[in-house]
């Protein structure tokens, strides 16, 4: 992995790059836009495969559009070698079965320092169901595979991390779509604003 994939997961990067030194690395500092915006809000209800765990949160980011090829998000979530998140308010979060949760935090190269994200998974049947970020607690990452309510269907995708997507993955991308190397160029919140623009 590269040097960036290194030192953050994909959702550690949400918003508004800019350039840092933090331990003699060149690091990247994600700040966090306004996510509220008319129009495009909805519940969301979702489960482990086995049922130990459900769970509910406010989302105004459902449309499940971006799906990232990096190795953690891949490995963590199997499927066809990406991982989609969707972005929840936190505070709205209730759990029925919390008892159940085990939390998965990578370590990540080349300090073997462990990610700030915390990614949540049934300790049973291994389903991830979210992740969270001390950095950002008002937001939660729903995985759009957990989700057992219908979700919008998204009229275009963004691909990212790129960079690590295996050779047998496929993207299927359609000339609507946006393609990233690395990190897209808009967050969550922002292409969620401009769907409702148009």
């Amino acid at each position: 992995m590269g040097g960036h994939e290194q030192l953050f997961t994909c959702l550690d990067r949400l918003t508004l790059l800019v350039s840092t030194k933090e331990s003699n690395h060149e690091a990247l500092v994600w700040t966090i836009l306004d996510h509220t915006y008319q129009n495009i809000s909805m519940k969301i209800h979702g489960s482990c495969h086995c049922q130990a765990i459900r769970y509910e949160v406010d989302s105004n980011g459902p449309y499940p559009y971006q799906k990232c090829y990096c190795a953690i998000c891949r490995k963590t979530s199997g499927g066809e070698g990406y991982t989609i998140n969707l972005s929840a308010d936190a505070r709205t979060l209730t759990i029925d079965g919390e008892e159940h949760l085990e939390t998965y935090r990578a370590l990540l190269s080349p300090d073997a320092k462990q990610s700030n994200h915390h990614r949540r998974f049934c300790r049973h049947c291994g389903s991830h169901l979210w992740a969270w970020n001390k950095a950002w607690p008002e937001l939660l990452h729903p995985v759009a595979s957990s989700v057992d309510s219908a979700l919008p269907k998204s009229p275009y995708y963004t691909h990212i991390m790129l960079k690590y997507k295996p050779d047998w993955v496929e993207t299927f991308a359609s000339p609507d779509d946006l393609c990233f190397g690395e990190y897209p160029n808009e967050s969550i919140a922002e292409w969620h604003k401009r769907l409702a623009n148009t």
